[in-house]
């Protein structure tokens, strides 16, 4: 088996709770989140979700 193509997607996952709030009047509606999709000569498609590194990053700004 070999991998043909690999993709990935920025997503915009909604929190549950509406949005966070924290000090100085900031807050977030959405977490910035990347879903990979990987491809292999036999079609075999698998994807996993993973939290983007930017999440962090926009916490603290």
């Amino acid at each position: 088996m070999k991998i043909i193509r690999i993709l990935a997607h920025r997503v915009e996952l909604p929190l549950k709770e509406g949005s966070y709030k924290w000090s100085g009047g900031k807050s977030i509606s959405v977490i910035d989140s990347t879903i990979i999709g990987v491809e292999t000569d036999t079609r075999l498609a698998m994807q996993h979700a993973a939290r983007a590194a930017n999440q962090y990053s926009n916490l603290k700004q």
